[in-house]
């Protein structure tokens, strides 16, 4: 597949949403030693921030599209990340998010995602690409990100299991032109 022209910046509001690559290991490290954020996370190991940023690096280069650090546009200071990622147990594309704790509940997620879809919407479907829809994974018992999935358009599609173990529902949004 050829790259689509990656979004080197997009901007929201309050947050500007650039490449997440090694750069941000640290921060990345920091977000995910707060318990209440990593519970949420399907079970995955965040013991190596490192490794996921060369991951989602890899991804940019590989796609054109990726996974972006969130950074405040005022103070500049990372708050999370968001973006679109291969999820490999159907080859589909997942829209992930997540906030620094101190950052839930002011619309933040709502907004990175927003800007992913938008872009999603303009640029994955199509003759060449092969993506014609976004999944969701969330844990059942996180209602906060279930209703913000469903309130960007996704929908349940089943329930499962990851690789670790965790149970997720699967929400699913078909991509391009939205009618008004």
């Amino acid at each position: 597949m050829t790259p689509a022209a990656a979004p080197l910046l997009l901007e929201t509001p309050r947050l500007r949403l650039v490449p997440l690559d090694g750069s941000w290991a640290q921060a990345l490290d920091a977000l995910y030693a707060d318990p209440d954020v990593s519970r949420h996370l399907g079970g995955e190991p965040h013991d190596g921030a490192a490794r996921q940023v060369e991951g989602f690096a890899a991804e940019w280069q590989r796609e054109g599209w990726g996974t972006s650090a969130l950074l405040d546009r005022r103070a500049s200071a990372f708050v999370g990340r968001a973006g679109l990622h291969r999820w490999h147990p159907g080859g589909d594309v997942e829209l992930g998010y997540v906030l620094a704790r101190e950052r839930w509940g002011r619309g933040l997620a709502r907004e990175a995602a927003q800007s992913w879809l938008d872009w999603a919407d303009a640029h994955l479907p199509g003759a060449d690409s092969p993506v014609g829809s976004l999944v969701v994974e969330v844990e059942p018992q996180n209602a906060a990100s279930l209703r913000l999935a469903e309130g960007l358009g996704f929908a349940h599609e089943r329930d499962d299991v990851t690789s670790r173990g965790v149970p997720v529902r699967v929400l699913r949004r078909q991509l391009g032109p939205r009618s008004p």
